[in-house]
């Protein structure tokens, strides 16, 4: 079995949190090394788009697919994309030139005046806040549907994978609009609201 028993499926659960913490860690220098100021905004709500969008298909299509092949075979079939992506991300991807090397020694002082600023808590707290929710909604989402509203794992693996499919538009639409209309501030509150009311709406 791929999950023989349930430490197994703890240690992997705790593989993939490690891989996605790496994954948005590296997400922001790459796409300042890539692009200019202007561009950042919009590379990143493509880049978030894309994820979203994979997340939505493959929580939407993971019970057809087990109909078909099975379960192992299945989960085999979206580890196999994932490993393929990786392999074509360290053998084609292209980064620009390292510049000259420059002290990165960091002191815990730097560190403690760096999360002493409000701008930063406030970001750290909202991408922790949302990213929380979101994970635990989609991984109880599925199984509350089936054993409480009665769904068919089919219904509700697309109905759960209605939230990253939104979320596709949303950064797209949060990418773009800051650069013509309003403020950057003003968007990331009317987010907040919205993810406090949706968020316990998908299950009420």
């Amino acid at each position: 079995a791929v999950v023989p028993n349930f430490p197994a499926m703890l240690a992997l659960r705790l593989l993939f949190g490690l891989g996605i913490a790496l994954v948005f860690t590296a997400t922001g220098p790459l796409l300042l090394q890539w692009f200019r100021p202007r561009e950042v905004l919009v590379m990143n709500g493509l880049d978030t788009a894309c994820l979203s969008l994979g997340i939505a298909l493959s929580v939407s299509t993971s019970a057809p697919l087990a109909g078909i092949l099975g379960w192992q075979n299945s989960l085999g079939a979206f580890g196999a994309v994932g490993a393929l992506g990786a392999a074509a991300w360290t053998f084609l991807g292209k980064a620009p030139g390292a510049p000259d090397p420059v002290d990165t020694n960091i002191s815990f002082s730097d560190v403690s005046r760096v999360l002493k600023n409000r701008a930063i808590i406030l970001l750290l707290a909202a991408d922790a806040g949302v990213l929380i929710q979101y994970t635990a909604l989609s991984g109880w989402l599925p199984t509350f549907y089936t054993e409480v509203r009665h769904m068919t794992p089919t219904q509700a693996g697309f109905v759960t994978g209605i939230l990253p499919f939104v979320g596709v538009f949303a950064v797209l639409v949060g990418g773009f609009l800051p650069l013509r209309f309003g403020s950057p501030k003003s968007y990331f509150i009317l987010s907040g609201v919205m993810v406090a009311i949706a968020g316990p709406g998908s299950f009420y």
